[in-house]
């Protein structure tokens, strides 16, 4: 019986050992080696860190600096505070910073396709396998850019009319205020795109000096609703709202592989829950427009399928004029874009 009672005891010692052991070894292999290098990426945001827009961004250096704590840390110095908006793209190519979290709009000096990116007409983990992301990359890192990928999700533009209309038709002539990207969509539906500080959008939808606006529900759309109450449906743009996470690409090239290769897949799986994130925000503004007596203007099916095709061919048709794009390399985009070939 002793003897027995010896092999147990000796049993149950073993694996206390074996299990202390283990978990030596997990620990010993989440924790760096003492003086291995941490590598650091100072990166600057179009928006200040707290701006709703940017929750996609914070949850990418969330996962980066937890996942990837002890081998790369991102600095998030903050927004257009440190570095202006339309400034930060140049910045990082130049290497006056590491990265970016900005908007396609703000770079299309350096990247003349960038605008195709809200047009692609797709989810950012479809744009991937459709062999988009490549293409779109490989145009940014010829301009001294890797494109890492998106932080946004789904959140459509919509116009905004003080006057409700019944066709396509209608829009001829109808002064409205855009922002760039919306631009030379509003032109190719015959309205006359004005330029109006966003601040000063109401009073000028309240005054009449505009028949409409054009955004996002989950930015201005709520306010705006007062006084332009008739919505276009569907929205456009919305799989693709604009959202770059940049890195110089000297920088990027001087990390290790397997440091890039992290990088890359948190990347690509923050880019779902960033896409949900929105979508909620999205959502939950859309209730509230609703709420406040939002009239929904319904295209026949016609009519709504040519509004989503005028919206990325219009998008083509801008970035067609830039200089050194070629109808070449327009058509390898179309290629690797549903509905476009």
């Amino acid at each position: 019986m002793r003897l027995i009672k010896n092999i147990c005891i000796g049993r149950k010692v073993g694996f206390v050992l074996v299990a202390i052991i283990a978990g030596l070894s997990v620990f010993l292999a989440a924790t760096p080696a003492p003086g291995a290098k941490v590598y650091e990426l100072k990166m600057v945001s179009f928006l200040p860190p707290n701006n709703a827009y940017m929750v996609g961004a914070k949850s990418f250096v969330d996962k980066v600096n937890t996942q990837m704590a002890g081998k790369l840390k991102i600095v998030w110095r903050g927004g257009p505070e440190v570095i202006k908006a339309f400034d930060q793209p140049r910045a990082v190519e130049t290497g006056g910073v590491d990265g970016a979290l900005t908007v396609e709009g703000y770079y299309t000096n350096l990247v003349p396709v960038a605008f195709l990116k809200v047009a692609r007409g797709m989810t950012p983990w479809e744009a991937r396998e459709s062999g988009f992301y490549d293409l779109f990359n490989q145009q940014h890192q010829k301009a001294g850019l890797y494109y890492l990928g998106d932080f946004t999700g789904f959140s459509p533009f919509y116009f905004y009319l003080r006057k409700k209309i019944d066709h396509l038709s209608d829009f001829k002539g109808l002064l409205i205020r855009t922002g760039g990207i919306q631009r030379p969509f509003t032109e190719r539906l015959g309205a006359q795109p004005q330029d109006i500080p966003l601040g000063d959008v109401y009073t000028a939808l309240q005054r009449g000096v505009v028949d409409g606006a054009s955004a996002g529900v989950a930015s201005f759309g709520v306010q705006w609703i007062e006084q332009a109450p008739y919505l276009i449906d569907p929205g456009y743009y919305g799989e693709s709202q604009p959202g770059a996470i940049l890195i110089g690409l000297k920088r990027w090239n001087s990390l290790p592989p397997d440091i890039q290769q992290q990088i890359i897949k948190i990347t690509e799986e923050n880019e779902p829950v960033a896409y949900e994130s929105v979508k909620e925000q999205h959502d939950k503004a859309l209730d509230e427009v609703n709420a406040k007596g939002a009239k929904w203007i319904k295209l026949s099916p016609e009519e709504e399928h040519q509004y989503v095709q005028m919206s990325r061919e219009a998008i083509f048709d801008f970035i067609g004029k830039q200089p050194g794009v070629t109808p070449e390399l327009l058509d390898r985009f179309r290629a690797v874009m549903p509905g476009m070939k």
